[in-house]
């Protein structure tokens, strides 16, 4: 697995083995990045990123090489956490991330965690599940989006869509993965 495009183009990501996580797809990936960067209702320049289910951290290591400004890394298990660390290690960009060793479905109790807003949110949690909506209402609830915020959701085609208030802006299916995108407008 590499980062596609940006500054750290080529760059290999190290990932867990076996199959405790399922790192997003390279044409799934991007097909997300593509998205975002043909749309007029996200900017990724100086974006402050929110990577939840992280896995290995490839969604805000690629946004961060296409010019996110700082991303934030939400994953639960410690063996995920430790190959994200590597691959920001591996990648220099220990400056512009930090790591939460958090279960994502309590996103609501944000505390003192982070000061400012975040303008660009991937979630790819574990599929069928249902995690994406209490998720993003954790994240609204916690006070984590900033205004014109883009969440990207990640979750098996089958799935229904989550029962949420905003504002989605595109939707896309690649084999059983279902991309859909949302804005808080």
């Amino acid at each position: 697995m590499r980062i596609i495009s940006g500054t750290l183009s080529g760059a290999t990501l190290h990932a867990l083995k076996g199959h405790k996580t399922r790192p997003t797809a390279t044409r799934t990936r991007e097909a997300i990045f593509s998205i975002l960067q043909s749309a007029p209702w996200c900017t990724l320049a100086q974006a402050r990123v929110l990577d939840i289910c992280a896995g290995t951290g490839a969604l805000g290591l690629e946004a961060l090489s296409r010019g996110a400004g700082f991303c934030l890394f939400v994953e639960q298990g410690q063996a995920a956490c430790d190959v994200i660390a590597t691959n920001i290690t591996a990648l220099g960009q220990e400056p512009n991330t930090r790591i939460m060793r958090r279960n994502a479905k309590n996103m609501a109790r944000r505390g003192s965690v982070m000061e400012d807003p975040f303008q660009l949110v991937f979630i790819d949690p574990p599929y069928d599940k249902g995690f994406g909506t209490p998720i993003i209402k954790g994240l609204v609830d916690g006070d984590w989006l900033g205004a014109k915020a883009v969440i990207v959701l990640e979750e098996d085609r089958r799935a229904p869509l989550p029962d949420i208030s905003l504002a989605l802006m595109d939707s896309r299916i690649y084999g059983d993965t279902q991309l859909l995108f949302y804005t808080t407008a």
